[in-house]
Parts: C-alpha cells; structure tokens; sequence
C-alpha cells in the first residue's frame, strides 16, 4: 500500500476503502465485492533474488571472459606488433564479422598461439579474417 513498508498493514478492504476518495468508496466497495477474482501476490522478494543471481552471473562470466580476451589480446599484440586498443579492436571486428562472442574467439585465438607456438600468425589470421 502506498506510503507504507512491505509488510508494515495488512490492506483489508476497510483500510483500501478508507483511504480512497469518498466519491469512489462506492464503487471500489463494488469492485472488491463482486468483481474482484484472485489473488494479490507479493513478488518482490523473488524477483530481486533472481536479478541478483542474474547480475551474479553475468559478473562472473564476464570476469572469467576477461582474462581470455587480455591473453588474445598479448597474442596479438605479440604476433602483430600492435597496441593493446588496437588489439582488442581487432579482436571485436572479428567477433562481429563472424557473429561469435569476444570471449568464445579469445580462448580460440589463444589455444591456437599454445599449439603453435611462437610462429601463430598464419592461425590467428584464419581466425581474425
């Protein structure tokens, strides 16, 4: 009820009726009487729990993306002679190109310069272009 904690009044209909405008008690009388069917159900509590496990998981998976992306992002720095923005440029010009999540081409570019080692350069680009 408005201007009241959760869990603060029980809103019965004499407390709803009290507080609405005399000319409408009537018909809100009406309403609540013979028209009114169901339930009022109180969600907030759960709903706020789903968005904080929600926003928990997405925190932690764009953490755990993150390290990856930084590691793609040495690779090609390494490999290309480029800047770190540059780098990270390129790596998100190629996950839109190829409509794959950052962090899903991250870990593709670094597996692949961990098998080929040092001489990569012809594997990030199948992966880049």
């Amino acid at each position: 009820m408005h201007g009241s904690e959760s869990g603060e009044v029980v809103p019965t209909t004499t407390l709803v009726l009290g507080h609405d405008h005399p000319d409408d008690r009537d018909q809100v009388n009406r309403l609540l009487r013979e028209e009114l069917l169901g339930y009022v159900v109180d969600v907030t509590d759960a709903v706020a729990a789903r968005a904080h496990e929600r926003a928990f998981r997405d925190i932690q998976a764009a953490a755990e993306g993150r390290g990856a992306i930084e590691q793609a992002e040495g690779v090609l720095i390494a490999t290309y002679g480029v800047d770190e923005d540059e780098a990270f440029r390129r790596l998100r010009r190629a996950s839109n190109d190829k409509n794959v999540r950052l962090r899903d081409l991250a870990h593709l570019v670094v597996g692949e310069a961990t098998r080929a080692g040092s001489d990569c350069s012809r594997q990030v680009d199948a992966l880049l272009h």
